[in-house]
Order: C-alpha cells, then structure tokens, then sequence
C-alpha cells in the first residue's frame, strides 16, 4: 500500500479564509467596501442605514469568503508517495482521468539525487485520489 509522505495542515485565518490572509489594511478595504455598499443599498431601497450598513460588510465578506474558497478549491497540490512508480503512477492518472479528475504524474530530483513521485491534482480532488489510492491519511 502507498503512504503518503506528509500532510500540510489545512488552517484558517480569521474570518474563515483558506487561501487569504489579511492585515488591518485589509480588514479596513473589506470594511469600507461593505460600507459603501450598505450605503448605496439604504439609498436605493427602502432598507434603513443602520441595518445597511450591518448587511453591506457581512455582504462583501460573505462574497470574498467564497471566492476564496473556490480559489483554493481549484489550486493544484501534489500528493508525494514513496512506494510510487511510474507504471503505477500512470495506470493511476489513467484511472483519475476516467472519473473527470483531472491528475498528472510528476517525477522531481531532490537534492539528495533521489526522485520524488507524486501525483498532481485539484485540492477539491485530494479526497478522491487519496480514495482511489486506497490511503486513509488524518
């Protein structure tokens, strides 16, 4: 069975972000973007400014939070495997491809003069490949 070499940690930052970190300057654009659209919100609805400007940054937050996710949902990882070979790395993209995800095999020196062989994947298909390859990884 293959056993993957390691697993980077999934964190969030404040504000429920996957992908995304951002310091007050950034905490203020998101702020001010919300503002202003609860306040052009109140004026062109019958919606009071002060529950306006409640909805307008959850809104805007809402939204990037979102796209965030999508964002890292579609950034693409390689799942490093020590027992990987390139037969078997092929058969597995073959069959990777035959359930519309989209894999690659990779093979990278190291500095040690080794190789690494990994298979390249979306993050939203980890769970799917990891499946595939029979891995159960916390």
């Amino acid at each position: 069975m293959l056993q993957a070499t390691e697993r980077f940690p999934r964190h969030r930052s404040p504000g429920g972000f996957l992908s995304i970190e951002l310091n007050a300057v950034g905490w203020a654009a998101l702020l001010g973007a919300g503002v202003v659209v609860g306040t052009v919100a109140a004026s062109l609805t019958p919606l009071p400014l002060g529950v306006a400007l409640i909805v307008g940054p959850l809104l805007v937050w809402g939204l990037v939070r979102v796209w965030d996710h999508r964002r890292f949902a579609n950034s693409m990882v390689s799942l490093a495997y020590e027992d990987l070979d390139e037969a078997t790395g092929a058969a597995l993209v073959s069959e990777l491809k035959g359930t519309g995800i989209t894999a690659t095999y990779e093979e990278r020196v190291v500095d040690e003069g080794g190789v690494q062989r990994s298979i390249r994947c979306r993050q939203r298909d980890v769970e799917a490949v990891r499946e595939l390859m029979g891995l159960r990884v916390p």
